[in-house]
């Protein structure tokens, strides 16, 4: 995004923490990373809640929807396009929004006025009819359409029709949040992570299921050794 670049204000829709969700907190750490990459730009949140009432959601969070009401995704895209938004960024999966293989998203889409960059979580090999076609109208609204994989490119060319010029392949990664569940030192793993922290209890499952995954993948290396060593004659 250049410094001359027409886009100054980013929704991002999808999920947002503190909701526990993967595309939450993936949504929340993209936000953050925009914003704080391109300060000239104003980014915000609209998120979907999946229960009544929805989160106690930091200030960025600017419009909630209600999962399973239509009508909420409407009045989204309504304060979206009053809001003077140059660029919805959609975190889509289909678990998340409501209605028929979450179709109500498309009610939203089809009234934005501005571009929509629309980043898929799923793409499914075999998907069922409503899927096909959701996933079908959901790349014809897009401008842009974000793969992880360059597998997911492919399917979304071959099952969905998506024009390959469309279509832009991110991979996908994590932050680094220099924290360890395995100790070295003392052979213990910890029971898992927390958004911001390790769960510090180190339950005798984990660690026996990290020193299995552990062993095979000295197997496997051992195993792959073995071939690039010369055979004898």
């Amino acid at each position: 995004m250049e410094e001359d670049s027409k886009i100054r204000k980013i929704a991002f829709v999808g999920d947002h923490l503190p909701r526990k969700c993967g595309i939450a907190t993936f949504t929340s750490d993209l936000l953050a990373a925009v914003a704080a990459a391109h300060p000239q730009n104003r980014c915000f949140s609209v998120s979907v809640n999946d229960i009544p009432g929805g989160y106690e959601y930091p200030e960025v969070v600017r419009f909630e929807i209600e999962e399973q009401d239509l009508s909420s995704y409407l009045r989204a895209a309504d304060f979206l396009n009053i809001s003077d938004v140059d660029i919805v960024c959609l975190q889509h999966e289909f678990a998340i929004f409501g209605g028929t293989a979450g179709g109500h998203i498309l009610a939203l889409l089809r009234e934005l006025i501005m571009h929509v960059v629309t980043t898929l979580h799923t793409i499914l090999r075999e998907p069922k009819a409503d899927q096909r076609r959701v996933t079908h109208e959901l790349v014809a609204l897009s401008t842009r359409l974000v793969v992880m994989a360059d597998r997911g490119r492919q399917m979304l060319q071959e099952i969905c029709q998506a024009p390959p010029a469309k279509i832009d392949l991110i991979p996908h990664g994590i932050p680094d949040v220099g924290l360890e569940l395995y100790s070295p030192k003392t052979g213990g793993c910890r029971d898992g992570l927390y958004v911001d922290r390790v769960n510090r209890s180190q339950g005798a499952e984990s660690t026996l299921a990290f020193l299995l995954s552990l062993a095979e993948m000295r197997l496997a290396q051992n195993t792959l050794t073995s071939f690039k060593e010369p055979i004898a004659a």
